[in-house]
């Protein structure tokens, strides 16, 4: 089994942030239904993580279980506020890569 540091280390690289490829849609006309289509698809999988977790032997009582449903709410809280933004507009033009 791999060390804990290798393993988060490992975690961190697969789930940093994506500035280093450009959006398949770059250049194009940024879709509200699109995104929030996606957005919904992502709150739809937290929930079902959430329902797996409810299963764990020690659920979100005890203190790592508990760690991970605040990761869980907070994601979906994001993805909530993101969901907002997108539907008053305030991404709408042309998908461009921050400098």
């Amino acid at each position: 089994m791999k060390k804990f540091k290798e393993m988060r280390k490992g975690i961190t690289e697969r789930l940093k942030p994506h500035d280093a490829k450009k959006s398949k849609y770059y250049g194009k006309q940024f879709d509200r239904n699109l995104e929030v289509k996606k957005i919904k698809n992502l709150i739809k999988g937290i929930q079902k993580l959430d329902k797996e977790l409810q299963l764990f032997q020690n659920n979100g009582g005890f203190y790592g279980p508990s760690k991970i449903l605040d990761g869980l709410a907070d994601a979906e809280n994001e993805l909530y506020n993101y969901q907002w933004q997108v539907e008053k507009g305030r991404w709408d033009g042309e998908i461009e890569v921050d400098s």
